[in-house]
């Protein structure tokens, strides 16, 4: 941990404060080094006679240019990387926030054609939960009904992703009971259980 520590502060904070030094230097001491040890760079004319001449201001500066852009890109390279590492972050955060997001559902039941109850004389409706993660359903009295020439709505308040739940209806002796609904589909299909 420390050598790696030590690395990256190498890298990041010691290459440019020395290459920020050697440019200062060279710049107090140009007198000095203008005209001094020119150095020649090139391929001659194997690579169509390119050459660098620098002296040692120009190799100095040169220098010290290196040393504090390599150091100042190594920086950034980190940044980037912390970056993206946080966005995905952020993403498996918002997976998460998701998951437990509460919210309410309205729900229209769907009647076999064949023998609709009327909802005006519905003597009892009941609702029933299972929680993801549990093993049995339980009643539910978080629940609204409505009823009326349109049919009957039922609003489901407080679930959460991945919830399942059935209502039923009685209606003078005879019974609905819905099929088991994961949050998402706008109707509930309701099928007679007793007649």
């Amino acid at each position: 941990m420390s050598e790696e520590i030590f690395v990256k502060n190498f890298f990041t904070v010691v290459l440019p404060i020395v290459g920020i030094l050697v440019i200062f230097l060279t710049i107090i001491l140009r007198e000095r080094l203008i005209g001094k040890g020119e150095i020649n760079f090139g391929s001659g004319e194997k690579l169509g006679g390119i050459v660098l001449k620098a002296d040692a201001f120009g190799l100095s500066l040169l220098v010290g240019f290196l040393f504090a852009g390599f150091g100042f890109f190594v920086s950034f390279k980190n940044y980037e990387d912390r970056l993206t590492t946080l966005q995905r972050q952020y993403e498996g955060l918002q997976q998460a926030v998701a998951e437990f997001k509460v919210f309410d559902e309205r729900l229209s039941l769907k009647f076999p054609d064949s023998d609709p109850p009327n909802p005006t004389k519905v003597t009892s409706f009941a609702a029933y939960l299972q929680r993801r993660g549990d093993r049995e359903e339980k009643p539910y009295d978080w629940v609204s009904w409505q009823t009326g020439a349109g049919g009957i709505v039922v609003t489901f308040s407080k679930l959460s992703l991945g919830d399942k739940l059935h209502v039923t209806v009685e209606e003078q002796g005879r019974k609905w009971k819905s099929d088991d609904y994961s949050t998402g589909a706008p109707l509930l299909n309701m099928n007679l259980m007793d007649h």
